[in-house]
């Protein structure tokens, strides 16, 4: 277990994040007994 949620990037996502391309995922969510807790993964979410 990686201890994240992530998401897709949909058209909605994509444009409300200025991003130029629908693609790729996001990290929604960093659980707090995951492995990228405490680190920077923390930071993003």
């Amino acid at each position: 277990m990686v201890g994240v949620t992530i998401q897709p990037v949909t058209s909605d996502l994509a444009s409300s994040l200025g991003l130029s391309e629908v693609r790729g995922a996001l990290v929604s969510a960093v659980q707090a007994c995951a492995t990228g807790h405490g680190g920077d993964l923390d930071d993003l979410a």
